[in-house]
């Protein structure tokens, strides 16, 4: 994977420098933008920020402003990552959990479900050790959303169901009744 990664990485390259030429600057931000792609799948997370504010930058001076918020979203995915490696060296696991319950969350609305499952996954066993019942319980919400994302409905309700009796035992009904909705929308579907 790592040779077809740096192939591709070569040809967007080329790509990019031929679309400047030519002044195809919407082009040239779309090559960017695949670049910082590529540099996150090889965790260098540095050089995806240069390509990335390097695309948002064009693409909101051509008025894309989709282009614009999608460069954004990674740059603060980009963000959260290295908020979390700082926590790690800490050795923070409150942080660390919060940062993976964060990543996963983002990574459903990416429609990035193994990567979402891997980042709950490290959430789930940070807040199991810090026994901390309320980021459970979110941890729960959070595998309910993955678990509607991808169709599983009896599953997401279990999990919402499950965070909604650690929200009613810890005493928050709003919570509660968010979940209970949910479980209640589910069993409608």
């Amino acid at each position: 994977m790592q040779n077809s990664l740096e192939a591709a990485e070569r040809e967007l390259m080329a790509a990019k420098d031929t679309f400047i030429e030519l002044g195809a600057e919407i082009s040239a931000a779309d090559c960017a933008q695949d670049l910082g792609h590529i540099c996150m799948m090889r965790d260098n997370y540095a050089q995806a920020k240069i390509h990335f504010t390097s695309a948002r930058d064009v693409f909101k001076r051509c008025g894309d402003r989709l282009g614009a918020a999608q460069c954004t979203q990674r740059l603060g995915s980009i963000q959260l990552q290295s908020a979390l490696a700082e926590f790690e060296a800490l050795a923070e696991l409150t942080g660390m959990a919060r940062c993976a319950v964060i990543l996963g969350d983002l990574r459903v609305r990416q429609n990035d479900y193994d990567s979402a499952e891997k980042h709950l996954a490290t959430a789930r066993e940070l807040f199991t050790r810090i026994g901390d019942r309320s980021s459970l319980a979110l941890y729960h919400r959070k595998l309910g959303d993955l678990r509607h994302a991808q169709g599983r409905l009896q599953d997401a309700a279990e999990n919402f169901s499950i965070a909604e009796e650690i929200y009613t035992a810890i005493g928050n009904q709003r919570l509660a009744t968010i979940c209970r909705d949910m479980i209640a929308m589910l069993r409608d579907s």
